[in-house]
This record gives C-alpha cells, sequence and structure tokens, in this order.
C-alpha cells in the first residue's frame, strides 16, 4: 500500500509539472514565438523567431509531446484512484443507469476530441496576399548581401527577380518572364498555392513540379552551381520576393 501511495505522488507530481509545461510553451507560441502574418505586423519584416535556438515549429512538436505525455499521465492517474472515483460517482449520481450514460458520454467525447484530429481535413480560406511578400525597407529589390548562392547573381537571375518584385509590388516591369497566357496553359491540377512552400527545399520543389533540379535553377535565373539544399523560404528572404512569383517561376516550362 504504501508503494502504491508513493507511486500516486509521483504521477501527480509529473502530471503537475507536464500541465505547466504544456501551458507555458503554449504561451510561448501565442504571444512570442509569432507566426509570420503577425511578425510582419509587429516587427515590419518576416523575420524568424527563436527560443533557445528553437523556431515555432519546434516548439509546437514540444507542445505535442508534453500534451501526449499528460494524456498518459491522466489515465494512470485515473487507473491508480479508480475505487476513489467510483465511490465518488456513486455519492453524485446514485442512479446506476445515469452514471453509466454521463461515463459513456464522457468516454465517447473524449474519443472524438483525441482521435477526430487524425481523420479531420482542413478547409483552405482566402489567400492574402499582402502578407506573402517582405514588406520590409529592401522590398523589393535583390539584397546582395544576403544571397545565397556562391557566386553573384547572373543577370538572368537580377532580371527575373526585379521583374517579380516589381509586379507584386503594382510596379510596371520592363518584361514580364511570365506571360500571362502561360500561366492559364500551362497551370497544373495539384501544384497550386498549396504545394509549394517556404520549407521545401529546392530541390524538394523540383520533384514536386516534375523537373530536375538544373531546370528549376533555369526557370529561376540561378546560378549553376546554387545549391539544391536551400529552402524556398530562404530564396525568397534574399531576394526579397514573394512565393507566389516562385511557385509561377517553377510552373512556367518556357
Amino acid at each position: 500500500m504504501k508503494n502504491r501511495n508513493n507511486v500516486n505522488v509521483f504521477i501527480d507530481v509529473l502530471l503537475f509539472l507536464v500541465l505547466a509545461a504544456v501551458a507555458g510553451i503554449g504561451w510561448l507560441l501565442k504571444f512570442k514565438l509569432l507566426p509570420g502574418r503577425e511578425r510582419i505586423l509587429k516587427f515590419g519584416e518576416n523575420r524568424e523567431l527563436l527560443f533557445l535556438r528553437w523556431d515555432r515549429h519546434q516548439w509546437g512538436t514540444v507542445h505535442l509531446a508534453a500534451a501526449l505525455a499528460m494524456l498518459v499521465l491522466l489515465v494512470l492517474h485515473i487507473v491508480f484512484h479508480w475505487k476513489a472515483i467510483r465511490c465518488l460517482l456513486r455519492n453524485a449520481v446514485p442512479s446506476s443507469p445515469l452514471r453509466w450514460t454521463l461515463t459513456g458520454i464522457a468516454v465517447g467525447l473524449a474519443a472524438v476530441f483525441f482521435l477526430g484530429a487524425f481523420v479531420i481535413e482542413p478547409t483552405k480560406g482566402e489567400l492574402d496576399i499582402g502578407f506573402h511578400r517582405n514588406i520590409g525597407p529592401n522590398a523589393g529589390r535583390p539584397d546582395y548581401d544576403r544571397t545565397l548562392a556562391a557566386e553573384p547573381p547572373s543577370p538572368a537571375a537580377k532580371g527575373n527577380i526585379e521583374a517579380a518584385s516589381g509586379e507584386e509590388l503594382g510596379e510596371k516591369p520592363a518584361e514580364d518572364p511570365l506571360p500571362a497566357a502561360a500561366d492559364e496553359k500551362d497551370h497544373r491540377p495539384g501544384l497550386g498555392n498549396a504545394s509549394l512552400n517556404g520549407r521545401m527545399t529546392l530541390d524538394e520543389a523540383a520533384a514536386a513540379c516534375g523537373i530536375s533540379l538544373q531546370e528549376a535553377r533555369r526557370r529561376l535565373g540561378l546560378p549553376e552551381d546554387y545549391p539544391g539544399s536551400e529552402t524556398l523560404g530562404r530564396l525568397r528572404r534574399a531576394w526579397g520576393t514573394t512565393m507566389i512569383r516562385i511557385r509561377k517561376l517553377l510552373e512556367n516550362p518556357s
């Protein structure tokens, strides 16, 4: 009996610590490690925020792991206190059918809340294009101090990105490398806005578009030795362009 009580105390202490961690990390994600839209509103640029060298996505994984650990500890708490819980339920709800009904409803709701996350499909809202571009002081022009290429950008790269940035900012470019007709003719179902994102590397983006890495470099106007391991998000920030424009250039076969 003494060992059982020690185990109960140990579980309760762990449950309290994990619950505090879940609440603290949730506060961190909500108010400190802001998502991209809120970072732009607060700081004027989409600069990544870190805590202990981890971004909000990594801390989100920790938050999920802590929540699952708390769920396991809570189940253990119920198992070790089951007799006490049954006595409390009998006193609170004397009617046996009603007690079992309420217990079934509680278990069913818990199953829906937990297992439902594995089967639901999110819906897509409207795309807020205004927040998909860098609105800092260097928006709309290549930033040569932060260029990720091994060598200075080629003239083709400079022309493509400047034209892309000017188009997104409402300026009329001298020559659009992606004609409007090509957008409609060469758009492939399955790519669109959802297939390519800033966390994908150039290698992954090329594979998603069904083209080679060399062809992806050519469409973006990048040097031939531009590393395929760089993410599209870093490329976007380095050139001051938008993901929308990068998608258009990668999907353009010309």
